[in-house]
């Protein structure tokens, strides 16, 4: 052969090896990018409802044994409109939550701490109607038994929505790096070649 066939052969080649190369590596930077992506607008935002959920269900609770423990009127009054600034903030947090669920096993402990909060929030009422009739054993008696139940249920579900985002993040994660380690091999082999 002569060697302007070879040449041209064999810078075909090389030609044809880079522009694998290139649309490889653009196609596998892409697929790492959307996995960045995914972390960053969904599972990020997740938990930080979560850590608001938490934030929140903690409050409630000291607010709950405020009802018993501060039984001056303006406190009272106080502490009611807390409750009620508590619950549109969970209301605020679930609004951000609930189009970033992904998949029926999220769902359904999502469903369960919507059910809990229900619970929660009938316990609420029973607590305030009892603050306001002055019936502080009653009131002493529901704290330390359903509402406590109630709250290491919520504590519960929390914690298992909590490890569901996190193992999402950790499979997005290992894909990604599965991605990079497929797209490292590949591109040495064809330097290589």
């Amino acid at each position: 052969m002569n060697i302007a066939p070879r040449a041209f052969l064999g810078f075909s080649l090389i030609g044809a090896l880079l522009l694998i190369l290139g649309v490889f590596s653009l196609s596998q930077m892409s697929k790492i990018r959307g996995a960045g992506e995914n972390i960053a607008s969904m599972s990020v935002p997740s938990i930080k409802s979560l850590d608001e959920f938490t934030q929140l269900t903690l409050r409630l609770r000291v607010l709950s044994y405020r009802l018993l423990m501060n039984r001056e009127p303006d406190i009272q009054q106080k502490t009611i409109e807390l409750f009620e600034q508590r619950n549109r903030q969970i209301g605020d947090a679930q609004k951000i939550y609930e189009p970033l669920i992904d998949g029926p096993q999220e769902r359904a402990a999502y469903d369960k701490y919507l059910q809990l909060l229900g619970q929660y929030r009938q316990l609420e009422e029973r607590m305030k109607t009892l603050s306001r009739n002055n019936q502080l054993d009653d009131l002493r008696t529901l704290l330390n038994t359903e509402l406590l139940a109630n709250s290491e249920e919520v504590n519960a579900a929390l914690a298992k929505l909590l490890e569901i985002n996190t193992a999402q993040i950790e499979k997005t994660n290992s894909t990604a790096a599965d991605q990079y380690s497929t797209s490292f091999n590949l591109v040495v082999t064809l330097l290589v070649i």
